[in-house]
């Protein structure tokens, strides 16, 4: 018999009131606890079962976040040492002597920008232009020297059908870039009699031990071809190319397939067709673009 036994006859035998009587209740309750029923157990055992679930999906869930980040982080390192590695191929210690800045105030930039928009738009609209738009060499440089970054790092010089862009940009954001540049040119040369356009960039950084040649060469025919119902498809092919040292594949050159193709079968290319189609032709003499918009009769 337990020690609280006496106690607990000696409270009903003194006959307590109500209030003593529930402690009475509740301290039987406390020596001879019930025994669970089996409504209870299966509650319980539902419950252990339910906590093993919880706790083998946080396992899981937490074995596939390290897995994740192990991927991640193998992955961008893998990146970081690639982007370093071609950084230290294409750029050089000693930049270029800083490019001719051209200033031009808000007021100037906003009269060229307002002049190409509109040129544009009224090609979008399908609109009769008079008169040709007109880029200057000082025009474009001043634009571009609106940004802190490429100003005194970027010039672009307009000769007889060529187009010529210097750069000289510092690469301190990039993986292995502090103190390092890309010195570089960049060439565009039509010839209208050939109905050709050459590309090409080549940097002042040696890279023998990569690939020879330039960075990238491409030389391009295109043809302008006039449709019975005044529309006008402008075709560009590739004759041959070169990109970081790789030619482009014989095959892809054979099959004579127009790059512009796109131009002409998304729908989402409306706007830059109708642009194209309202060019008549296009006139690069030194120091200058003109762009002459198409007659419509």
């Amino acid at each position: 018999m337990s020690r609280l036994e006496p106690e607990l006859y000696k409270k009903l035998i003194d006959g307590d009131d109500d209030a003593d009587l529930e402690s009475v209740v509740v301290d039987v309750e406390a020596v001879y606890p019930q025994k669970p029923s089996r409504s209870s157990k299966k509650e319980t055992l539902t419950k252990i079962r339910s906590s093993g679930v919880v706790s083998c999906c946080c396992k899981c869930i937490l074995i596939t976040l390290a897995l994740t980040t192990v991927v991640a982080f193998v992955v961008s390192l893998g990146t970081y040492v690639w982007m370093k590695d071609v950084v230290q191929h294409l750029t050089v210690t000693t930049p270029h002597d800083r490019f001719p800045v051209v200033d031009m105030t808000e007021a100037e930039v906003s009269v060229v920008k307002d002049r190409v928009t509109l040129f544009v738009d009224e090609l979008r609209a399908g609109k009769t232009i008079d008169k040709p738009l007109v880029v200057t060499q000082d025009e474009i440089n001043g634009l571009l020297c609106q940004s802190d970054f490429l100003r005194g790092n970027i010039m672009v010089t307009i000769q007889q059908d060529n187009i010529q862009e210097d750069y000289s940009l510092p690469t301190w954001m990039l993986p292995g870039g502090k103190g390092r540049f890309f010195v570089a040119q960049e060439h565009l040369v039509v010839d209208q009699a050939k109905d050709t356009v050459e590309i090409e960039m080549d940097t002042a950084a040696k890279h023998q031990d990569w690939f020879d040649g330039p960075l990238w060469l491409a030389q391009l025919n295109y043809v302008v071809k006039n449709h019975k119902d005044s529309a006008r498809m402008f075709e560009l092919y590739l004759e041959h190319g070169t990109f970081f040292g790789q030619s482009a594949p014989e095959e892809f050159i054979a099959k004579h397939q127009n790059l512009l193709e796109f131009l002409y079968e998304d729908d989402d290319c409306e706007d830059a067709r109708a642009v194209v189609e309202g060019i008549e032709r296009v006139s690069i003499e030194p120091g200058k673009i003109t762009i002459y918009p198409r007659r419509r009769d």
